[in-house]
């Protein structure tokens, strides 16, 4: 039908920015999760990684 409803396109666009050091979950012996690995966030991400 040509005046058919087209389902909304949607993008999420957010990204965090956090210091290693001030997560406490993320530092010492990796802890099984609820979401699963988390080897690849182990790391400090500064705002300028954003831009």
């Amino acid at each position: 039908m040509p005046n058919e409803p087209r389902p909304a396109r949607i993008v999420d666009a957010h990204h965090h920015i956090w210091r290693q050091a001030d997560l406490a979950w993320l530092q010492g012996p990796m802890q099984p999760r609820i979401f699963g690995p988390y080897e690849a966030i182990r790391r400090d991400y500064p705002v300028d990684e954003g831009l």
